[in-house]
């Protein structure tokens, strides 16, 4: 899940929060999943346009997803003078078109669209088409193989922080993966950016621009108002941003502030599932919740060359549901790594090292990992394998750490 005030696609199925993941995804097909293109509306970061995207399939159509039509199209998209609704420019989206899902609106009236099909359209300050450029051209096939993958629901991969920025009397908009690779294009030619010096300027650029916005960010945080605050998805996932922007950075005076958030117990991903049958008293793999702001402000002081203060990242369930209460992580985990054996139960392993830093199903099986920090530090990856009698199947020491070099790790 990607968490935006703005619109996306959402699925009539039901949605699984992936624990260790957070992604943002795109359909290229009507494929086996519903998707939904619901209307939206952003403004310029001045405040002064605003940009509304608009379907007919969209009208009157009731709040219950039963009653909503999915792969809504024929969308207008109009920009106007936000304070007298003067019109700008309008867009008509083409029958050979994805329905968009996103927008970035200029001071200048320039724009930005994405699709349903992972493209960006340039528009110029008349609402001209610049030019088109499919994101997933501009990834390797080996980047692809590591980091997209294909579902029912159209390719996953980390979408990371997406800006305008100005360089050398050129407009450019760039975009952050969750990995590291960034994709740039040039406003005045709607075309993508090759490698060279004129990339390389604007990712200097951007960086410096994008941790600027990242520390003000991380002062917006309020433990007051985020524990509460069920709804400012925005604001989470713009945390999360910054969180790994200033570690990527090695921004020092950003420690404190990662302290605060660390504190928060908030959880914005959860997975349940796994036996019924099993006694209540079980622990099951499957049913786990997130700490999410912890984990990444953890991950975050780790990559700076910080230890986590001894806080949970993850909450575990029993197979009844309840959860398990919430206790520090062992102040020995490290030696007590060696109690753990293969066909262990997950009760065996909680009581040996409490509860994991990150569940994940990136390999198709659940697998609990555990940020170990010795001298030389390492995850320890714990893989189940049975439903009604889960057992470990196997363990990996990690090294370099997880933390350092797992892409889940770095979702925004």
């Amino acid at each position: 899940m990607f968490y935006s005030s703005n619109a996306r696609p959402t699925v009539q199925a039901p949605i699984t929060l992936l624990a260790c993941m957070l992604v943002f995804f795109a359909t290229t097909v009507a494929r086996a999943t519903d998707r939904f293109y619901p209307d939206f509306s952003v403004k310029s970061p001045d405040n002064a346009l605003k940009l509304e995207a608009k379907s007919p399939d969209n009208a009157n159509t009731g709040t219950s997803p039963g009653l909503r039509r999915a792969f809504q199209s024929n969308f207008t998209i109009r920009v106007t003078d936000a304070k007298s609704g003067r019109e700008l420019w309008v867009r008509k989206q083409e029958s050979n078109e994805a329905s968009p899902t996103k927008a970035w609106l200029r001071n200048d009236a320039r724009a930005v669209i994405l699709d349903g099909w992972y493209r960006l359209t340039v528009v110029d300050a008349a609402g001209k088409t610049l030019g088109i450029v499919p994101i997933l051209d501009q990834i390797p096939e080996n980047e692809k193989n590591l980091h997209v993958s294909n579902t029912t629901a159209g390719p996953f991969w980390e979408w990371g922080p997406s800006s305008f920025i100005d360089v050398n009397g050129r407009s450019y908009f760039t975009n952050l993966t969750g990995w590291g690779r960034r994709i740039t294009v040039d406003l005045s030619t709607g075309q993508p950016v090759p490698d060279g010096a004129e990339l390389q300027s604007v990712i200097t650029a951007a960086r410096v621009q994008e941790t600027a916005q990242a520390m003000k960010t991380l002062r917006k945080f309020d433990p007051k108002k985020i524990d509460v605050d069920d709804t400012n998805y925005e604001f989470h996932r713009e945390l999360s941003e910054a969180m790994l922007i200033v570690a990527r950075e090695q921004v020092k005076e950003a420690v404190p502030l990662l302290r605060e958030i660390e504190k928060s117990d908030r959880i914005l991903n959860s997975r349940s599932g796994g036996p019924r049958s099993a006694p209540s008293n079980e622990i099951s793999p499957w049913a786990s919740s997130e700490y999410t702001l912890r984990l990444n402000a953890q991950t975050a002081l780790r990559r700076m060359g910080f230890q986590p203060a001894a806080l949970p990242a993850t909450q575990l369930h029993f197979t009844d549901g309840r959860p398990v209460p919430a206790s520090p992580p062992p102040t020995n985990r490290a030696a007590r790594v060696a109690l753990i054996q293969k066909m262990a139960s997950p009760n065996e392993v909680y009581n040996a090292v409490g509860a994991p830093d990150c569940v994940s199903f990136a390999t198709g099986n659940v697998t609990w990992e555990y940020d170990i920090d010795t001298e030389k530090p390492y995850t320890l990856r714990v893989q189940w394998k049975g439903i009604e009698l889960p057992l470990v199947q196997s363990i990996e020491k990690i090294a370099p750490p997880a933390w350092k070099t797992d892409g889940p790790r770095s979702r925004w």
